[in-house]
């Protein structure tokens, strides 16, 4: 049976878009990540980055064990 993902990255050409999908992503987002009120597209549920931030954000989620696709 297929693991379902933490969190789901998303291309939108200038930034990223990180959907934030379960529990244990959104408790590792709020300890980890100092984000600004604009940066979240969904209250809570998906939040935008730089590319240049996405990478170092990802291999952390993932050295966390979040799965992130």
């Amino acid at each position: 049976m297929p693991q379902e993902p933490d969190c789901l990255v998303q291309s939108l050409g200038s930034v990223a878009r990180i959907d934030v999908l379960s529990d244990r992503a959104v408790a590792w987002v709020q300890e980890h990540l100092e984000l600004a009120r604009w940066q979240w597209v969904t209250e809570g549920e998906a939040f935008a980055v730089e590319h240049r931030y996405l990478e170092p954000i990802r291999d952390a989620m993932q050295a966390a064990g979040l799965r992130v696709e």
